[in-house]
């Protein structure tokens, strides 16, 4: 018996930054995420490229441009340092 689902493959990269509960997956039932797991995400991302990594979201995902713009703080630039910058946001 499992305490909730788990969503194997998703794309809050950029959300759980200014949504700390993962929101839409939550009301499902969802209580785990994996993220970055197909190599399609926000690390390792050099300065130069965020613009263009934030458009390919967009463009494959959906996910509004001006919100990641705002939303996320790119503290990170290799995978460890986007790791450290997970473990310190809250939440849900």
């Amino acid at each position: 018996m499992a305490p909730g689902f788990v969503d194997l493959h998703c794309h809050y990269d950029a959300q759980i930054h200014w949504d700390p509960y993962c929101t839409i997956s939550g009301w499902h039932g969802v209580t785990s995420l994996v993220m970055g797991n197909c190599g399609f995400g926000f690390a390792p991302v050099k300065p130069a490229d965020r613009d263009r990594a934030m458009q390919m979201m967009t463009r494959t995902e959906q996910i509004p441009y001006e919100s990641m713009k705002e939303g996320m703080p790119w503290r990170w630039e290799t995978f460890p340092e986007w790791l450290d910058n997970l473990q310190r946001l809250p939440k849900g």
